[in-house]
Formats: structure tokens, C-alpha cells, sequence
């Protein structure tokens, strides 16, 4: 405990001139469009913001930037802005809240508050999106939103700074409520707001809104319209595709089962290991789903924000508790039973396997004309045995210390519990990928098995598909 101490102690020594240049308001105006200012410049009297008299106070602070700044400073105390702060609204916002303080950049650099395509990603939506402050003064909600589903929006998530933002159509400093003639946004100056970019824009030109429609206006009502008339048609045109193909579909694969049944087999796993398989199947398929919809925010429809997170999280356990029993069944399974001990002796890697993976390789490209005589199981099959038993032992692990991070706290540091946060993460994603394009490629889209595989719930595979795909062993089983 006492070296641990002594370490972090060191460090913070260490890394304290850093910091503290970092933090230093006079290194920052140093970089800042200010450097050629001192701090006397903008701070008069007391140096507390909190202060009345201070020139830094909120509510001085325009008047302090007018110093140097008096146009633009009086444009801003005729805005809404302006006003508000004058009637003593903290939450308003001053030059500081849009412009930075002591490290204020140049509107062209990337890294200012104000360039083009910060204006509407985070400057403005740090009180237009807040719902403190919607609810608190009631904003209207949604603009922030809205905006960014327009081209407008796009092009500027994109890095188009040429592409209109909130100051393009809202004014900078000037900003007015739309019903001030003086304002851009006013419905006798929209068109000459929105000839700025666009110069042959006339009146119809701006006869819209690109932060939605008032519902009880006819162009909400007809926008509502067309929407839910087109979902309503997608439903039933997507809905009957997936009935009616779907049927024909269930259809021809029972058609194909009952014939398979019917032709000579080859036994290839017992109901023990169907029933493994599919206890596999299902948790495994659980976490995937449910282990996303952690990780990425999705959400069960028509259920709260509570209850998703309690269900998809006491799912992802549950199917986590029965992988790690299954893995510890399995693995008593091959070591105990006869059947388990002749499995894994098959699925056991021998130096014939490297072989004919090149040989296999071969024969794809045309340079060999017969396939190798693959065994029981082919070299892909063990590839696959022996990744699930790594992927569930390493996520078993890695998932037990993630649900009792209290206790693994105790014994690994924090950088270490990250660490075990990010293999859990990649290996889940390595997993589902050789899941998806690896072993259900040789089961479904596999065009000799199409349109599936039946073994995993027949057990058995067509003799033919035997002979063909693994001779040594029909051989040998013969």
C-alpha cells in the first residue's frame, strides 16, 4: 500500500509542471487570437467572476469584450441573448460561453468553438439541446435534432464547412426571435437569409422549415400523412414478401427433410451432443444480442429505459452462467464418457491436418483434382472445436470479472480492469464474425448442404455426403 502510495506520488510530481502549464490561463492566451493582450486587458477590479463589480462577471462581461469589440458588442445586447442576460439570466449565453475564455482560436481553426461545423455539433446545442434548460425557460424541443437529420446537418457532420449551420441562418450576434422584423429568421427576410448561399432563392424557396413541421399546420398534416401512409405500404408490401416467401420457403426445407430422412445416413452425433449443440446455440446467440444491445444502447420496443437495461443485462448472465456450465460439462464429457474420449481423440490436432489444409487449398485453385481424404473431422472442424473452447474460456473469465468488479478490483488495478473490458469486447466481436462468416458457412450456405445442415438435429448426415466429405472415416467405419 505504502509503494503504491510513494508511485503515484512520483508521478503527480512529475507530471505537476505539465499540468499546471496546461491549466495556465497565461499559456492559453498565449495560443489564443489574444496573445498580444495582458491580463489587464480584460480584468479590472476584482479577479472573482462572482462579483458584481468584477469586469469578468456574466453580466459585465460584454461590455468588457466591448471594450475592443463595440459593434459586434452592440449587436449582441439588442439579441435574445443580450436581453437575457441583462434581466440577470445566469444560464444566458455570454461572448465566453460561445467564444471560449482565455483560449479563444480563430473561427477558421479546427479547433475553435466557432468554426463552421462546431457551431451546430457543440457550441449551440450546449444549451439547445440541454433539457435542463429547454424545460427550464421552455425552449422549443428538437431543434438540435432536427437539424441534423437536413442536408444542411449532414454535410456539416461530414466536415462540409461551406454548409449553412445555426449562425447561417440565426444571425451570430445578432440573433432575434422570429417575430422581430429585424431577425434573419423573420418570414419577410427568409429569402434574403437563404439567398446567401443560395442565389436564386425566391419566396417559395423558403416556404418550409428544416426543424420540422407544426402538426397542426397542412403541411404537418400532410407530411404526417405521407409518412404513416408509407410505412402503412411498407408494412404490407415487406410484410407479405416475408409471409408468403417465407411459407414457400418452410415449405420446400420440410419437403427436403423428410427426404433426407428417408435416404441412408451416416451417424455423426449422439443426442448428448445435439442437446450440448443447442444449449450452445442459444446462450451463445443470447450474449451476442444481448452484449451489443449493452455495449451500443439498443432497446427491447415498447419497454422502458429501466426495464431494458435490468432485462438485456440479467439475460446476458443468465446465457453467460449456462456457456461456462456447459464448457464445464463438455469438458467432463470428453474426459469420462467412451464417446466423449473417441471425439477427442478425433478432434485432436495432427501434423496430417497442416497437410491437407494445403492440399485442400489445392483443389479450390484447380491445382490438385481430388480432395483430401479428411477423417471424422476436417482441419476447419477442429479449427472451429478448439476456438469455442478458447472463446468461452476467455470470455467466461473475462465475464465473471466484469460482473464482480468489486472483488476483482481487490486484486487488479483499474488499467487492468480496462484491459479485461477490452478483451471481453473484441473477443465477443472475433467470436460472432467466425460465427457468421465461418461455421455457418459450412452449415447453411454451404451449397452441398443447402439450405441447411440437418445434423445438429438429426444427428446423422446423408451417406453419400459422407463418403465424399470424410472417406477415411466411412472407410474406416465401414
Amino acid at each position: 500500500m505504502m509503494m503504491r502510495v510513494m508511485r503515484n506520488f512520483c508521478l503527480l510530481f512529475l507530471l505537476f509542471p505539465l499540468l499546471a502549464r496546461a491549466a495556465d490561463p497565461a499559456e492559453a492566451l498565449k495560443k489564443s487570437v489574444h496573445r498580444d493582450l495582458d491580463c489587464g486587458s480584460c480584468h479590472a477590479g476584482s479577479f472573482s467572476p462572482g462579483d458584481p463589480k468584477s469586469s469578468i462577471n456574466k453580466k459585465n462581461i460584454p461590455s468588457t469584450c466591448g471594450t475592443c469589440h463595440g459593434a459586434i458588442a452592440g449587436e449582441y445586447v439588442e439579441s435574445v441573448h443580450g436581453i437575457a442576460v441583462a434581466k440577470g439570466n445566469v444560464d444566458a449565453p455570454v461572448c465566453t460561453d460561445c467564444h471560449g475564455d482565455h483560449s479563444i482560436l480563430p473561427s477558421l481553426e479546427k479547433l475553435s468553438r466557432v468554426y463552421p461545423t462546431n457551431i451546430a455539433k457543440t457550441t449551440c446545442p450546449q444549451c439547445h439541446a440541454s433539457e435542463r434548460i429547454i424545460t427550464k425557460y421552455n425552449l422549443p424541443s428538437g431543434k438540435v435534432e432536427s437539424f441534423k437529420d437536413t442536408y444542411h446537418g449532414m454535410a456539416g457532420k461530414i466536415g462540409d464547412v461551406k454548409a449553412a449551420n445555426c449562425a447561417s441562418c440565426h444571425g451570430v450576434h445578432n440573433i432575434l426571435p422570429s417575430n422581430d422584423p429585424r431577425s434573419t429568421i423573420n418570414a419577410a427576410n427568409l429569402a434574403a437569409t437563404c439567398r446567401k448561399c443560395h442565389p436564386n432563392a425566391g419566396v417559395n424557396f423558403a416556404k418550409g422549415s428544416v426543424h420540422g413541421y407544426p402538426p397542426d399546420h397542412i403541411s404537418g398534416r400532410l407530411i404526417r400523412f405521407v409518412t404513416w401512409f408509407y410505412v402503412g405500404l411498407i408494412l404490407f408490401v415487406i410484410g407479405g414478401y416475408l409471409l408468403h416467401n417465407g411459407l414457400d420457403y418452410l415449405k420446400k426445407v420440410r419437403a427436403i427433410y423428410q427426404k433426407r430422412l428417408k435416404e441412408p445416413y451416416y451417424r455423426r452425433m449422439t443426442m448428448n451432443e445435439r442437446v450440448q449443440h443447442a444449449l450452445l446455440l442459444i446462450s451463445f446467440t443470447t450474449l451476442v444480442v444481448t452484449g451489443f444491445a449493452l455495449k451500443f444502447g439498443w432497446t427491447i420496443p415498447l419497454v422502458g429505459d429501466l426495464a431494458n437495461t435490468l432485462l438485456r443485462s440479467t439475460l446476458h448472465r443468465v446465457a453467460g452462467v449456462v456457456m461456462i456450465l456447459l464448457l464445464f460439462y463438455h469438458l467432463f464429457y470428453v474426459m469420462v464418457s467412451r464417446r466423449g474420449r473417441e471425439i477427442l481423440k478425433f478432434v485432436f490436432p495432427k501434423p496430417v491436418d497442416v497437410k491437407q489444409a494445403f492440399q485442400y487449398c489445392e483443389y479450390l485453385v484447380g491445382l490438385r483434382k481430388e480432395k483430401p481424404a479428411f477423417g471424422f473431422f476436417t482441419y476447419w472442424e477442429k479449427m472451429e472445436y478448439w476456438s469455442v473452447l478458447w472463446g468461452c474460456l476467455i470470455m467466461g473469465v473475462t465475464g465473471l470479472l466484469l460482473w464482480f468488479e468489486n472483488w476483482s478490483l481487490h486484486f487488479i488495478p483499474k488499467w487492468g480492469f480496462d484491459l479485461v473490458t477490452l478483451v471481453h469486447y473484441l473477443e465477443a466481436i472475433l467470436a460472432t464474425l467466425a460465427i457468421l462468416f465461418g461455421h455457418l458457412y459450412f452449415v447453411v450456405a454451404n451449397p452441398d448442404v443447402a439450405p441447411i445442415s440437418f445434423t445438429w438435429i438429426t444427428g446423422r448426415i446423408p451417406e453419400e455426403y459422407a463418403r465424399e466429405e470424410h472417406p477415411a472415416a466411412y472407410q474406416e467405419k465401414k
